[in-house]
C-alpha cells in the first residue's frame, strides 16, 4: 500500500470534501481479492472490491466530508485474504460560511412606523451546519431571541423617533450575519375638547379628528400641530379658550407632546330694546345701540351695558323706564 505514512487531507469546510488516493499492488505469488474499509467522516468512493493478480495494482480513493469543525483521525484499513494493512488518514473540518437572516415581521421592509412604545420582532435564519443563536440590539438595549431558525425577539423598547434594531444570527464557528430595520416611533397624545358654559357651539380642528358641540376626543402623532375653531350656535358668543395654552377668541393652536385638555366657553345671547320716546338719541358701551328710532342689539350674557341719552335741539331728556333704570342719568344693564 502506498502511501504507507499518515495521510492529511488538510482543512476541508463544511459542506465541502477533499479525495486521497492510495495505491494497492499484489506480491504475493497468486491473485488475492480484498476491500478498503474506513469510518466516517471518511469514506471509500472508489476502488474497492478489488481482484489483484500477481504484480497488479489498485487505485482507492478516500475521501474526507467533514459534518464539525473538528479535526478528524481515522484507520483506512486494506484487507485480502485474511490479512489486513491499515493507514492512518487526518483532516480538520472548517466552518467559513456564515449564515443567513431575515426579519419578516412586523414588515420584511428596510423601515417600519409604529405608535406602540413596545415592539416584537419575528425571523428567519439558517446555516449550512446551523444557526445557535439570534440576538438584537437598539439605543436602548439588547437580548436574546427565542428560537434559532425561526426566532421571535419580544418586548423591545423604542425611543422617540428612529430606533436602527440590528438583529445578528451566529453559528458554532462564530460566523455571523446581520440583518437591520429601522423603526420611527412616534406616540400618540389624547386632544379632548370640552365645549362649556349655558351657550351652544362647536368646535373643529385642523387635521380635520375633532368636530363637535359636547366633549370629544381625537388622538394625535406627537409633534402635530391641531388648530381648534369655535363657531358659536345661535343666539350664543364664544367668550375663549380654556387650557392648552390657549386664550382669547381666536384659533387656538396646541402642539401635541401630551395628553390635553381644551375648554371652549360659550354663553347665550341676549336682545336689548332700546325705544326713544321723543327726540334725541340713545348710544351704549359697548358701542352697539346708536339710535333715535328703536333698535336693537345683542350682548352675551352678563355683559354690563351702559347707556347715555342725548335729547335733541329744543328737547330735554326727562329719564329711563325699563331695565332697572330711573332717573336721567345714564343707565346700567347687566344683560341676563
Amino acid at each position: 500500500m502506498t502511501p504507507a505514512g499518515p495521510v492529511d487531507f488538510g482543512s476541508v469546510n463544511l459542506g465541502a470534501f477533499a479525495d486521497q488516493t492510495f495505491v494497492v499492488r499484489n506480491a504475493s505469488a497468486g491473485t488475492v481479492s480484498g476491500s478498503a474499509s474506513i469510518s466516517a467522516p471518511f469514506s471509500i468512493v472508489s476502488g474497492s472490491p478489488f481482484t489483484l493478480a500477481v504484480g497488479a495494482s489498485q487505485t482507492v480513493t478516500v475521501r474526507f466530508s467533514p459534518t464539525a469543525a473538528a479535526a478528524a483521525t481515522a484507520n483506512v484499513n486494506f484487507t485480502a485474504d485474511g490479512d489486513t494493512i491499515s493507514g492512518i488518514v487526518t483532516g480538520t473540518g472548517t466552518d467559513t460560511t456564515p449564515p443567513t437572516v431575515a426579519i419578516t415581521s412586523p414588515t420584511s421592509n428596510p423601515t417600519y412606523s409604529t405608535t406602540a412604545p413596545l415592539l416584537t420582532l419575528e425571523g428567519t435564519a439558517s446555516d449550512n451546519v446551523g444557526v445557535t443563536e439570534v440576538t438584537w440590539t437598539n439605543g436602548l438595549g439588547s437580548g436574546t431571541a427565542s428560537g434559532t431558525t425561526s426566532w421571535t425577539a419580544s418586548g423591545i423598547a423604542l425611543q422617540v423617533g428612529t430606533n436602527m434594531l440590528t438583529v445578528t444570527a451566529r453559528d458554532a464557528a462564530g460566523n455571523t450575519a446581520v440583518a437591520s430595520l429601522a423603526v420611527t416611533f412616534l406616540p400618540t397624545f389624547a386632544l379632548t375638547v370640552s365645549p362649556s358654559g349655558e351657550g351652544t357651539g362647536t368646535v373643529t380642528s385642523t387635521p380635520g379628528d375633532i368636530n363637535c358641540g359636547a366633549s370629544c376626543t381625537a388622538s394625535f402623532a406627537s409633534g402635530t400641530v391641531v388648530v381648534l375653531t369655535a363657531t358659536p350656535g345661535a343666539s350664543s358668543v364664544f367668550l375663549g379658550w380654556n387650557g392648552g395654552g390657549c386664550t382669547g377668541t381666536g384659533p387656538c393652536t396646541v402642539t401635541m407632546s401630551a395628553a390635553t385638555t381644551v375648554t371652549a366657553i360659550f354663553t347665550p345671547t341676549f336682545t336689548l330694546t332700546v325705544s326713544p320716546s321723543g327726540n334725541g338719541t340713545v348710544t351704549s358701551i359697548p358701542g352697539d345701540v346708536n339710535c333715535g328710532a328703536s333698535c336693537t342689539a345683542s350682548f352675551a350674557s352678563g355683559a354690563v351695558v351702559v347707556l347715555t341719552a342725548t335729547p335733541s335741539v329744543s328737547s330735554v331728556f326727562a329719564g329711563w323706564s325699563g331695565g332697572g333704570c330711573t332717573g336721567t342719568g345714564r343707565c346700567t344693564v347687566t344683560v341676563s
